[in-house]
């Protein structure tokens, strides 16, 4: 759908900084002052992926991983109790879709359900 190279990462949505031990990302320290000042929101950082949870998405055990800027998202995300695989709806070297009706009118094919809290 994307059209991407298979050297792309995908990103890997969590609701919290808590659950990424729990999938085995494992970071330095260091990173966690950069984790408060930027998420929630719309930074993606590439962690180790130790316990090959993501492996299937992975490029050199890296797997791209957020805490998304939408409490909405969070708090879905937190709800099914699992992490979602997320892209952008694009095809690579597109400008991303952001408006949900134009999104649905061009790509309404690419997936099953959408949430907007716009």
């Amino acid at each position: 759908l994307k059209q991407r190279g298979q050297r792309k990462h995908y990103l890997v949505l969590f609701p919290k900084i808590e659950w990424l031990s729990r999938y085995g990302i494992i970071y330095p320290n260091i990173l966690q002052r950069l984790f408060r000042q930027f998420w929630p929101g719309n930074l993606t950082i590439l962690l180790s992926d130790k316990k090959k949870y993501f492996s299937h998405l992975t490029f050199s055990n890296k797997i791209g991983i957020r805490i998304p800027e939408s409490k909405l998202l969070r708090d879905f995300i937190s709800y099914i109790e699992e992490p979602i695989v997320s892209t952008s709806i694009n095809v690579s070297g597109e400008a991303p879709l952001k408006d949900l009706k134009q999104i649905i009118k061009e790509k309404g094919s690419w997936f099953d359900f959408g949430i907007s809290d716009n």
